[in-house]
Formats: structure tokens, C-alpha cells, sequence
């Protein structure tokens, strides 16, 4: 695993930073990517957002958005939530709020990325830690970037994964 830090100036539309933008094409190879919480700008050929005024192929809640792809289907699955609920409500017009921390239909969230990536497949997360999908879904850390954004601001962590079993106890895929 590598660790790789950056600075870049904030910015909740995250796909137009630039540390961002590079990791991206670093990983990005061609093929079908998919982003449940897509907000502006995402690289995602296929694009989820709940909220109706963000430019998507649609706008349902991305546990239904995810439950709907088949699985073992995408090259990669882009992951950049809202952090918080407090985020939620300042930068996203109080649209999910409810749900950013809820630990159930978050673990959901995780299981249908897992499932819905194909072997050798990886996703990209955006948050405050490194849990990204995990090793117990099936998947390996390859490189964490630190983004950090100066001051006393808190750093944006980018946890890239390769999906690297497809079976688990239970045969969950």
C-alpha cells in the first residue's frame, strides 16, 4: 500500500480539484464507472444524485440506485458521500441528511459497491478516515492519498481499492 499526500484548497464539488482529478485518471483505464452521490462534475459514466437539481441519469436514493446495477458488472464504483449530517444540510440542502450516519443502510451502501464491481474492479472513497469498502467485502487497499486543505481544516482522504474476491462465507455475490 502506498500513501501519497496532497494540497489542494477545498471544494465541495470534488471532482474539480485537481489531486482528485489526477488520481482519477490514474485509475480510470476506460470502461463502466458508476457514482451513487455523483453531486457536480462527476467522471462517472453513470451517475446517481437524490437531489432532482443535479444533472444525473437519475435521482433515487443510492442504496436503490446500487440494488438496481447487475452485479459484477462495473470497472469501478466512485464513493464521495456526504461526510456528515451537518455537511449534508449546509452544502447539500439538508438532502440526506438523514442518512449519513446511519450504520445500517451505510454497511448496505458498502455491501452493494462489493457486489457490484467487477474482479480486479476498484473503488474510490472520499471521507474523514480509510475504511472504504474492506477487506471483510473482499476488497485490498492499493493507495491512500491525503489531501490536505491548509489551516484547520480537516483533510480529505481518498482510499483507492481493488476488488480481489468475489466469494465470501455466506457467498454474499
Amino acid at each position: 500500500m502506498k500513501i501519497t499526500r496532497y494540497f489542494c484548497f477545498p471544494n465541495h464539488h470534488t471532482f474539480l480539484m485537481p489531486p482528485v482529478a489526477k488520481i482519477f485518471a490514474k485509475y480510470y483505464t476506460g470502461g463502466e464507472w458508476a457514482d451513487p452521490f455523483c453531486g457536480y462534475n462527476s467522471p462517472a459514466k453513470h451517475t446517481n444524485d437524490l437531489n432532482p437539481n443535479i444533472p444525473a441519469d437519475s435521482h433515487i436514493d443510492a442504496l436503490e440506485y446500487l440494488e438496481g446495477i447487475v452485479g459484477n458488472s462495473l470497472d469501478g464504483v466512485l464513493y464521495d458521500r456526504p461526510y456528515s449530517s451537518a455537511q449534508a444540510n449546509q452544502m447539500y440542502d439538508s438532502i440526506g441528511a438523514d442518512k449519513a450516519h446511519n450504520n445500517t443502510w451505510l454497511t448496505s451502501i458498502r455491501t452493494e459497491i462489493a457486489r457490484i464491481i467487477k474482479p480486479g474492479g476498484r473503488c474510490i472513497t472520499f471521507f474523514w478516515n480509510t475504511q472504504g469498502i474492506g477487506k471483510k467485502l473482499g476488497f485490498e487497499i492499493e493507495h491512500i492519498y491525503i489531501i490536505n486543505h491548509g489551516d484547520f481544516r480537516n483533510d480529505t482522504l481518498v482510499t483507492v481499492e481493488r476488488k480481489v474476491q468475489t466469494t465470501l462465507e455466506g457467498d454474499l455475490f
